[in-house]
């Protein structure tokens, strides 16, 4: 099992759109564009899950009502644009 910071990282295969991936890609590319490095696809996906924790744990997060991704995704959305 490897670890990261001291943390136990296991893997996860998850089955996703190729849109997906041409995003993932599209994120990395921009990162790197923008004067950073251009990041792997598992280092956006943790950043994107520790983004959503911060969230959770700040209490911005409402999970009501959540039954599908459609309902996640307005669950995070709308959490988003209150922080604006």
């Amino acid at each position: 099992m490897a670890t990261a910071n001291g943390k136990t990282i296991y893997r996860l295969n998850i089955p996703v759109p190729e849109d997906t991936i041409d995003f993932l890609h599209k994120i990395a590319l921009k990162t790197k564009s923008c004067g950073g490095k251009k990041l792997y696809k598992t280092t956006l996906i943790r950043g994107f899950i520790d983004a959503i924790r911060e969230l959770d744990d700040s209490g911005l997060l409402d999970f009501t009502g959540v039954k599908d991704v459609e309902s996640l995704k307005h669950c995070i959305v709308d959490s988003f644009r209150k922080i604006r």
